[in-house]
């Protein structure tokens, strides 16, 4: 009790005197241990510093405070003295703790000074704020605000409706100009690091591919690409397998191999062979004979040391892309060619997805391939631009190779995938499109398949259609078919026969050609005004000369005449050069009625073709009105089997023969990469070369001698 306290305490300094026996509160305290004043110390010092060291609440800032005072101990300073210096050096009102990130502020601003500020500079100072910057986002204080900001919703919203004013645009301009040219290889040098990320480059890489494919891109690259590839004048033979190394010896020379050269030759002068070292190297045609204009003492490409490793892979790529599915009538080829696409988000290719990459790149080695996946291959490149411009590490670039299973030759050494042997490659592709059929990946394809069942049998050819209708045409052509199909059983059985439905096919598939051409309203309307049935256009007695009088009328109107006899209208309509090949006809048709009284006038337009430079076949059967179709098989002997059957099977869906039979033939080796157009042109040129140079020779004066008298023959021609 207090009073009980208080009496026995006045009791004692009674007895033994005053102040003996005092309170503790009455006491001077005695000075504290030099631990105790150390833990004082800290302890004020992070009650008034809460967030030092930019926030962080794991302790790191006294843990470097602590250790920064008892470095300064040991090098001799008092405890006081130390603990002032370390606040003095940046450690005070929560300074800058991480030496690594002072380290670089310092770098780039020497004239940092803690004493004045946690960042070094006056809070006026513009470069106070820079440096706090700096160091947010060194420190990582940035990450958890801007993963808040990204999934704001009304800043995504307001992103959405952003647009960016043209005054910001011009300004911008204007500042790249600048920068561009005071120093333009540090503005590239900057530009190619940005682009090459590899977030970047995925957001580029999708806008080029809907500009691509879905903003007209495409034919403008493909129109562009077909005259860069007229101008270099590459010789139609390299369509032929075996010339596959000859042709990426021809893009290894164009991208600058110094050791490869290329040889222009043949009546076109184009490139017939590369000259690799002391040895050349010629194209071969059919049979594998050399190809016209062949340099002298050259070799043939199949006789190239690596002709037998690249042509191998050739026909391991062919074989694996026409094998069928077990159970189904879809090859591996056009499954993996969906897949791929599905992947890389673009529509079918209708090429094989499984493609021969070189190594080092055509330039450096362009005998080094592996196989390599059509979205691996793009991706390679990706990783590959992202090394060299240091995004990415050497040993991230080695695990993103491997990861898409190819390999890359990087500073004199292999990085990515080990090398695996190319019939393995095959087979597991193989296995990965037998592993997504059974997950049901490729259900979309089998529906598309499926549904196009319904209408007609399914085959080879019928697929690539549904599966690559490419153009307006198909869609009509497929149309059309399925009309076709639908009406077959009440068709008589002479149009069943397949000759018969080849016919209607093809005839359709022009038509189909000319609604792309002038839109359907146009056509149906036209046909309309004529009183003209589609039935009449695509039935098998339809000739194409009623098609295209129908092209005429969609493109002129109706002709002048009404009556169309002996085909005036369609003089008039053609002008001049119509009347002069009607009149050449009418006075022919004539000289058959006259008979033998006609042989001069017959003769006469034999002398002409002779002056113009036909050759001496075509001069022969001009009696018989065959001199068309004797020029037509003279160009086509100049083409080697495979390209005879691609230029034949491009006749027919141009309705311009009559080869049926063409369809029953099977697929030669290499007709995928017959170019038509080419095919053509080479023919076109080579009928003008030949005719001007018989036209040369016919004009020149003859040499004329006298014979001996003893003969009776005074001088005749040589």
């Amino acid at each position: 009790m207090p009073g009980e306290f208080e009496s026995i305490l006045t009791k004692l300094q009674g007895k033994l005197g005053k102040q003996t026996v005092r309170r503790a509160s009455t006491i001077n305290r005695p000075r504290p241990k030099r631990e105790v004043q150390q833990i004082n110390i800290f302890n004020e010092f992070n009650r008034r510093n809460p967030k030092a060291d930019g926030g962080s609440v794991n302790g790191s800032e006294q843990a470097a405070f602590r250790a920064k005072v008892e470095e300064l101990m040991d090098d001799g300073y008092d405890f006081g003295e130390a603990v002032r210096e370390a606040m003095r050096q940046g450690y005070q009102d929560g300074g800058i703790v991480d030496e690594v990130i002072l380290t670089q502020i310092k770098e780039k601003f020497p004239e940092f000074d803690a004493s004045k500020s946690k960042f070094g500079f006056a809070k006026k100072d513009p470069r106070y704020e820079k440096v706090r910057g700096m160091y947010r986002k060194l420190s990582g204080a940035y990450k958890a605000y801007d993963e808040k900001r990204k999934t704001d919703p009304k800043r995504i919203q307001y992103r959405k409706e952003y647009v960016v004013p043209e005054e910001t645009l011009i300004k911008k301009r204007a500042r790249e100009k600048a920068q561009y040219k005071a120093d333009p290889k540090k503005y590239l040098a900057r530009n190619r690091k940005y682009v090459t990320r590899p977030d970047v480059a995925l957001k580029r890489r999708k806008r080029a591919q809907e500009r691509y494919y879905y903003g007209g891109q495409k034919e403008k690259d493909l129109a562009r690409l077909k005259k860069v590839i007229a101008s270099k004048n590459v010789s139609g033979y390299l369509q032929n397998t075996d010339n596959i190394l000859l042709k990426d010896m021809i893009r290894a020379a164009n991208q600058g191999d110094p050791n490869l050269k290329l040889v222009r030759g043949g009546p076109n002068n184009s490139v017939v062979a590369v000259q690799e070292g002391n040895k050349t190297y010629h194209a071969v045609g059919a049979q594998r004979k050399p190809v016209p204009g062949s340099p002298k003492n050259s070799i043939p490409i199949t006789k190239h040391p690596t002709f037998k490793k690249r042509f191998e892979f050739v026909k391991q790529q062919k074989a694996f892309a026409n094998t069928k599915i077990p159970g189904t009538d879809l090859t591996y080829g056009k499954a993996l060619d969906f897949l791929e696409s599905e992947k890389a988000g673009t529509p079918l290719q209708n090429k094989n997805a499984a493609e021969f990459e070189h190594v080092k790149g055509v330039r450096t080695d362009y005998k080094k391939g592996q196989v390599a996946l059509r979205t691996a291959n793009r991706d390679k490149m990706m990783i590959r631009a992202a090394l060299d411009n240091k995004n990415i590490t050497l040993k991230e670039a080695d695990k993103a190779l491997k990861k898409i299973g190819v390999r890359d030759f990087y500073k004199g050494r292999y990085i990515g995938a080990p090398k695996i042997n190319p019939n393995k490659q095959f087979d597991d592709l193989k296995k990965y499109v037998d592993k997504s059929f059974k997950l049901g990946k490729l259900k979309p394809i089998f529906k598309r398949i499926a549904k196009a069942g319904k209408v007609g049998p399914i085959n080879k050819m019928s697929i690539d259609k549904i599966l690559y209708p490419t153009t307006l045409a198909d869609t009509y052509y497929n149309e059309m078919l399925e009309n076709y199909e639908k009406n077959f059983d009440s068709l008589s059985p002479r149009d069943k026969m397949p000759m018969y439905q080849n016919a209607t096919k093809r005839r359709m598939q022009s038509m189909a050609k000319l609604y792309a051409k002038y839109g359907k309203d146009v056509v149906d309307d036209a046909m309309q005004k004529n009183s003209i049935n589609l039935d009449d256009l695509t039935k098998p007695g339809s000739t194409s000369d009623r098609r295209r009088s129908l092209e005429r009328k969609i493109k002129r109107g109706p002709p002048s005449l009404k009556s169309d006899a002996f085909g005036i209208g369609t003089a008039i309509e053609e002008g001049p050069r119509a009347l002069k090949k009607a009149g050449q006809l009418g006075v022919r048709g004539a000289s058959k009625v006259l008979g033998y009284g006609a042989i001069p006038l017959e003769l006469y337009f034999m002398n002409e073709a002779r002056k113009q430079g036909k050759s001496t076949a075509e001069i022969l059967a001009m009696p018989l009105l065959m001199e068309g179709r004797v020029g037509e098989l003279q160009d086509m002997m100049k083409l080697t089997p495979v390209e005879r059957q691609g230029y034949n099977r491009a006749k027919i869906n141009e309705d311009e023969s009559l080869l049926d039979t063409d369809f029953y033939t099977p697929d030669k080796e290499g007709i995928e990469l017959i170019d038509n157009e080419a095919t053509k042109d080479y023919i076109k040129k080579s009928r003008k070369l030949e005719e001007a140079l018989r036209r040369d020779d016919r004009s020149k004066p003859k040499q004329r001698f006298t014979l001996p008298n003893l003969t009776g023959i005074l001088e005749d021609e040589v």
